[in-house]
């Protein structure tokens, strides 16, 4: 600690602070959130059975977000561009 202080040199603590605080203000500038959603059985089911994450990837959290994010961009696009009462499903951005 105190050659850190004597360094000059921030701590790996403030470096992490300071990236986290970086990527907060780029997300909030493109307009984008953060936020933390449980995920049960029955929604892991309902994103397998509607084909936004593949069933071998059930247990990875990254795809699950991707998945969610992709289920999150369908419902938008079909909020927007209404077409003939078709089902917005599967409307994916990344591979399931």
């Amino acid at each position: 600690m105190l050659l850190e202080a004597q360094s000059g040199l921030p701590s790996a603590k403030a470096q992490s602070a300071a990236k986290r605080m970086r990527t907060y203000r780029r997300r909030r500038r493109q307009g984008l959130r953060c936020v933390e959603v449980q995920v049960g059985r029955a929604e892991l089911h309902g994103l397998i059975a509607k084909g936004y994450l593949s069933h071998d990837k059930r247990n990875d959290l990254r795809a699950i977000a991707l998945a969610i994010g992709d289920l999150m961009f369908a419902i938008a696009s079909m909020a927007l561009f209404p077409s003939c009462g078709e089902e917005p499903f599967p409307v994916t951005r990344h591979a399931p």
